[in-house]
């Protein structure tokens, strides 16, 4: 066999890898709250064309598209596609009567796939982000007779990123599985500070640092039956046993005192720690997917996930955590795929989640919904390069009992490049 590359995609590749790893961790990509719990937010690992289809495709497979969300589905690769991310994000956040608004933007995924046995084994790598903290949380209270003001700081920052090699293989023609085994690393920080107007009392801070360093295992599995001469079945199962994932931490706790002149005076240290070892836990997940799919021109999914937060731990200690529960609908039409005509080539795609979290806060279950819609523009007609554009937009959590509610948007921009890099020579 002889490898035929594109220059093309070859240097959008490498100027892409250069962007991810010098930007990877020098953004944060939330900005909530509720990121403060857990190992924050959990990031969605898919790509934009699934985003605008309400975050599914466990059930389906793709000859022309990575599918990260099940490995079973680089058995049919025949292309070599590069997918690359972007996303911005707008939020505004409501407390009582308050409210603020923020943004953020960044390049988000990076990944590669290629046949190594054309429509039996293929195998994908790439960067994918699994979870972001972002946060600055302000209160102030009265705590004595004397109108002592306490003024409290909680802050976060940082995330983890999943470094990924996967490989999907047929058993039979009807049926695949699939492992990615991701290298998780990351740290996440996190400060805490309490500031009393009143100098009998010392000012505390405590500075917390975790670090992921060890590999994660996802499992997956997809059936799929032709039930007549264009219709198409299509089922996936993907799940991660609860697994111990190597951190490092590194704590202080302080107390100082302010002077307006010199900065926070520190006093005496109550506890410092540099670097221990221990683990992180993280917790069962489980995923089901259908697909329906009329062969090119359109196609519906269903998908539902549940993860078992209730077990996390962070170096033995038990968090706040609830099990969550997803379930999503979306769908792509197009209105003739194999038309010459430009229009009717596009790609229409929308959505509807909804999950109930993992977090439960005085007694409130927070629940996120979101509706989805996009659209993917072919770049080329044969080998299906497309670019693919997303909108999100959600609601999280609550306004009672002074709760925090997220009204949020997102723009996604994916750029899919399709290359024929291995085949056959043939010479009449």
């Amino acid at each position: 066999k002889i490898m035929r590359k594109s220059n093309f995609i070859a240097i959008i590749g490498s100027i892409c890898l250069v962007l991810q790893f010098t930007s990877l961790h020098s953004q944060t990509s939330t900005l909530s709250p509720y990121s403060r719990f857990g190992v924050g937010d959990l990031l969605f690992s898919g790509f934009a064309n699934q985003r605008s289809m309400g975050g599914t495709g466990i059930g389906s497979v793709s000859a022309n598209r990575i599918n990260f969300l099940n490995p079973a589905s680089y058995a049919y690769d025949t292309l070599t596609t590069l997918e690359i991310g972007v996303q911005g994000e707008y939020i505004k956040q409501q407390q009582n009567t308050i409210s603020a608004t923020q943004s953020n933007a960044g390049l988000n995924t990076l990944t590669l796939a290629f046949p190594i046995v054309r429509d039996k084994i293929g195998m994908s790598f790439g960067l994918n982000p699994y979870s972001g903290t972002g946060y600055n949380i302000q209160s102030t209270e009265l705590i004595d007779t004397n109108n002592t003001t306490l003024f409290s700081k909680y802050e976060g920052s940082g995330g983890y990123t999943r470094y990924y090699l996967g490989v999907g293989g047929k058993l039979t023609r009807n049926l695949s599985v699939g492992v990615n085994a991701s290298y998780l690393y990351g740290t996440v920080n996190r400060k805490r500070r309490a500031d009393f107007s009143n100098s009998i009392y010392f000012n505390n801070q405590y500075v917390t640092e975790i670090t992921l360093t060890d590999i994660y295992l996802e499992l997956g599995l997809h059936w799929n039956q032709m039930l007549n001469d264009n219709l198409k079945l299509g089922i996936g199962i993907t799940g991660a046993p609860s697994q111990n994932i190597n951190a490092r931490r590194s704590t202080l706790w302080v107390n100082y005192k302010y002077d307006s002149n010199q900065g926070d005076i520190f006093k005496d240290t109550i506890d410092f720690e540099s670097r221990t070892t221990g683990d992180v836990r993280l917790p069962l997940n489980l995923g089901v997917g259908i697909c329906l799919s009329n062969t090119e021109k359109w196609l519906v999914n269903l998908d539902a996930n549940y993860q078992d937060w209730s077990s996390y731990k962070s170096f033995e200690n038990l968090d706040t955590l609830q099990n969550s529960f997803r379930v999503a609908i979306g769908g792509q039409f197009s209105p003739d795929p194999k038309d010459p005509k430009y229009i009717n080539r596009i790609q229409f795609r929308a959505g509807f989640s909804y999950a109930q979290t993992s977090l439960e806060i005085r007694n409130n279950h927070l629940d996120d919904k979101t509706i989805s819609f996009g659209f993917g523009l072919p770049l080329r007609k044969s080998l299906q390069s497309m670019i693919n554009f997303g909108f999100e937009f959600g609601q999280r959590g609550t306004t009672k009992d002074n709760l925090v509610k997220e009204q949020y948007s997102r723009f996604v921009v994916g750029l899919t490049f399709n290359e024929l890099w291995f085949q056959k020579r043939r010479y009449d």
